[in-house]
């Protein structure tokens, strides 16, 4: 096992992407052709907004390896990151006939179909990430209940996930809850702790629900405001040179 792949990977995980970027450097040189290695490179090179690198490496993994459910996921990914949402959509697609029950291929499909407009489409994914045992399953369920206005709960073990919520979890419970004021400042902490997720918070939904809680153009602004810092804060990560593959 590449050390600096599995450090990596965990530094990717707690939003170091500086570190992560420098480890899959090493690892990359040491052993570019091992599966672990590419793996984790491809996720380092989506949080560093490095797109076009980004979309060579994956296509290339892709055609060697073509129902990879890691590699369909990462590039689906990236179509949402480039806001190219029918590609997305045609990925998870891909993916989810060969994998039926992958929660997070569904998350990521809520996620294409409801910024596409397709809400309802939309709304049967997130459903089904809400009544899984994942770890997603609060999320899916958060979204579910600002689409239609129910309170759905987290079943079995998913549940421990509601202990020790992040930020970005914490934002949305606060938006179910009608608090738009108590999300802002969670969103907030959310990007300022690592949070990269950009089209989540390009969501439809999202906006939606808060757009109708809101009393003044402020919230709105603010929140506006809140998504060009994370832009800005994932421009700055990328590498100035890019470097031939």
């Amino acid at each position: 096992m590449n050390a600096h792949a599995v450090k990596s990977s965990a530094l990717n995980h707690r939003g170091d992407i500086s570190g992560a970027w420098q480890a899959i450097q090493i690892a990359h040189k040491l052993q570019p052709d091992n599966p672990l290695v590419q793996k984790v490179r491809a996720q380092v090179l989506l949080n560093k907004n490095m797109f076009s690198w980004s979309e060579r490496h994956l296509e290339s993994l892709i055609a060697s390896y073509p129902d990879d459910a890691f590699y369909l996921m990462a590039q689906a990914e990236h179509f949402l990151l480039t806001r190219q949402y029918e590609k997305a959509e045609k990925t998870l697609t891909d993916l989810l006939t060969l994998k039926p029950n992958h929660i997070e291929a569904h998350l990521l499909m809520a996620s294409a179909l409801e910024l596409q407009g397709k809400v309802d489409k939309s709304l049967v994914h997130l459903e089904r990430v809400s009544i899984s045992q994942s770890t997603s399953a609060q999320l899916g369920l958060l979204l579910a209940n600002l689409v239609d206005g129910k309170d759905r709960k987290v079943k079995g073990e998913a549940s421990k996930e509601i202990r020790d919520p992040n930020h970005f979890i914490a934002s949305l419970i606060a938006l179910n809850n009608k608090d738009p004021e108590q999300f802002i400042q969670l969103a907030e902490k959310a990007v300022q702790n690592g949070f990269s997720k950009e089209y989540l918070l390009e969501s439809n939904i999202i906006y939606t629900s808060l757009k109708q809680q809101v009393q003044s153009d402020k919230l709105l602004k603010d929140y506006l405001a809140l998504k060009t810092s994370l832009f800005n804060i994932k421009q700055a990560r990328r590498v100035k040179r890019v470097p031939i593959l």
